[in-house]
Order: structure tokens, then C-alpha cells, then sequence
């Protein structure tokens, strides 16, 4: 479980040195990876492997992306732009069994490990991932396009303006959203991982943890 929780904890933490990104996001999602490996029991965790290899491909591909489309922005613009729904549909699939992963082990332990707020989470992120990925589709188009007063002259330049002015204020909301629901997920992660390393199983329970769930 301590796998899992620095994995997410990569994840949520973009690293950067002087300008690049030292691939944050891949080393999390392996992380998370050899984590859900030391329960090979669990079935949901089995079930979430190959969205985490996908989203693990992903990060891999963007971070080669970024370094040879560094100085071509709208290149890369139109590739994130492209990729960012189906990479928010995978990113939510992988969270999606790896919660009903805790699930699974709530039952076979007995403990409290935030399943039910976990999920509760998955619910409420669901949404704004979704809404914030064709967001972003919209302002990369913005973007690329160009679409300022002073290079379109035939549209309202106060229109412009007041679209504007909502993007960034809708761009915030985003941002403080996902944020919240990051850090209250890391925090039920963390406190899972200090019930599992108390756990001491009686030996019926430890026999039937051992025993793998018929799919």
C-alpha cells in the first residue's frame, strides 16, 4: 500500500527542474503499479491493470512529446487537445477499480479503509474530469485559433472579453475542485496504508485473504 500512496503522491506533485519535467506522472503510475501487484488477490486491482499500463504508455509518449515538440507549443497543443477525453475516460476507469479495490480489501480485513469515501470521491471527480477535459478542448481551440480582438476583427470585442473572463474564472474552479478531491484522496490513501500495516489477521482470515476471488 505505501507503493500506492507515493505513486498517487507522484502524481499529484509535478516535479519540474529548471523548465523540464522530470516524468512525475510515469514513475507514479508505476509506482501504483508494483503496488497493486503485492495483492494479487484482489480482483479489482487485476481488473484496473491494463487502464494503468495505458495511462503509464501515455505519460511516456507526452513526456517524450514535450521534449521534442518543446519549442512547437501549437503541436503539442493539438495532440494534448486531442487525447485529453480519452485520456480522462481512461484515467477514471483506472481509479474506478483500484477504489473497488479497497472495497475488496475492507471485506476480506475487516478494517476501515475509506472505501465508501473514496468512492464517494470517484463520484463527485468523475464529473469535473469529464467537464474539465472538453474544457480544456474548448480553450486549446481558443488558443491555437488565436481568437483575440486584434486578429478578429468581425466579432464583438466585448463578447470576447466577457468569454474570456469566464474561461479563466471556470478554468480556476476546475483547479480548486480537482485539487480538493486530490488531496482528500491522498489523505484516505495514506490513512488505508496505516490500517493495512497494523493489521495482524487471525489465520482463518489470513487463509481466506490468500485465496484468490473468483471473477
Amino acid at each position: 500500500m505505501l507503493k500506492i500512496f507515493i505513486g498517487y503522491l507522484f502524481i499529484f506533485i509535478d516535479f519540474d527542474i529548471g523548465g523540464f519535467d522530470i516524468a512525475s506522472d510515469f514513475i507514479g503510475f508505476i509506482l501504483i503499479y508494483l503496488g497493486i501487484n503485492e495483492y494479487p488477490d484482489v480482483v479489482s486491482f487485476r481488473k484496473s491493470t491494463p487502464f494503468m499500463l495505458a495511462m503509464l504508455v501515455k505519460s511516456l509518449v507526452f513526456t517524450i512529446l514535450a521534449v521534442f515538440f518543446k519549442e512547437d507549443n501549437t503541436t503539442l497543443s493539438l495532440i494534448s487537445a486531442a487525447l485529453i477525453i480519452p485520456s480522462a475516460i481512461v484515467s477514471l476507469c483506472y481509479l474506478y477499480y483500484i477504489i473497488k479495490g479497497f472495497g475488496e480489501l475492507e471485506e476480506k480485513t475487516g478494517l476501515d479503509l475509506n472505501y465508501q469515501k473514496l468512492f464517494g470521491l470517484w463520484n463527485k471527480r468523475k464529473f469535473v474530469e469529464i467537464l474539465d477535459a472538453v474544457f480544456i478542448v474548448i480553450t486549446s481551440v481558443f488558443a491555437i485559433l488565436n481568437l483575440t480582438p486584434d486578429k478578429i476583427n468581425s466579432y464583438d470585442t466585448e463578447l470576447i472579453t466577457l468569454v474570456s473572463a469566464v474561461i479563466s474564472v471556470i478554468s480556476v474552479v476546475f483547479v480548486i475542485m480537482l485539487l480538493v478531491i486530490e488531496i482528500k484522496q491522498l489523505i484516505y490513501i495514506y490513512k488505508a496504508k496505516q490500517a493495512l500495516d497494523t493489521y495482524q489477521p487471525d489465520e482463518a482470515v489470513l487463509q481466506d485473504y490468500e485465496q484468490p476471488t473468483e471473477e
